[in-house]
């Protein structure tokens, strides 16, 4: 449960077409988003991708196209950017951050005709209204700890990302900025 942003990349070409034009979009991620972090460009001949860490608590966004069939490439993905909004991360300031880094990653992607669809729970993606996005914030941070403390209240355990120890939290967070 959170805000998420999901997306669907299509493209028709080779394996080489598909593997310049992924380049080309990570290079334009890297000049225009240098505060988010990129893996480097992988290729198999099914598969090419990289992926982005949005910002600290956010999930990676997958920038992954498989060919499905001849010359079509497709992979549809989902990032969760909602517990980047944790004290622990920097709060509401850095869930805009985060949020607002994987649409403009995905702007740049929609424009060089990789990103076919995007649906934004948070409404940014359509709406561009940074306060309605921080509203919706705040609505699922209170549905979440609604939820957590429904089922303490239940007699069972619950932990949600606003209390994780600081330990579980660092490694997690090494873990994931690591693998870049």
């Amino acid at each position: 449960m959170g805000l998420s942003i999901c997306y669907h990349l299509s493209a028709r070409d080779s394996l080489e077409e598909i593997r310049q034009r992924m380049s080309d979009w990570q290079a334009q991620l890297n000049r225009h988003l240098p505060g988010c972090k990129l893996s480097e460009l992988a290729v198999t001949d099914k598969q090419v991708w990289f992926d982005l860490l949005p910002g600290p608590g956010s999930e990676i966004a997958r920038m992954r196209l498989r060919n499905e069939e001849s010359e079509l490439w497709t992979g549809s993905w989902d990032c969760k950017t909602q517990y980047a909004g944790c004290a622990q991360y920097g709060g509401p300031a850095n869930f805009l951050e985060a949020h607002g880094c994987l649409i403009k990653a995905l702007d740049i992607g929609y424009s060089s005709g990789l990103v076919e669809t995007v649906s934004d729970d948070g409404g940014y993606w359509s709406g561009r209204s940074s306060e309605k996005l921080l509203e919706r914030f705040h609505a699922y941070q209170s549905l979440v700890a609604s939820l957590v403390a429904q089922v303490r209240d239940a007699g069972f355990s619950a932990t949600s990302p606003q209390d994780e120890p600081e330990s579980v939290r660092q490694e997690r967070s090494t873990a994931t900025i690591d693998s870049f």
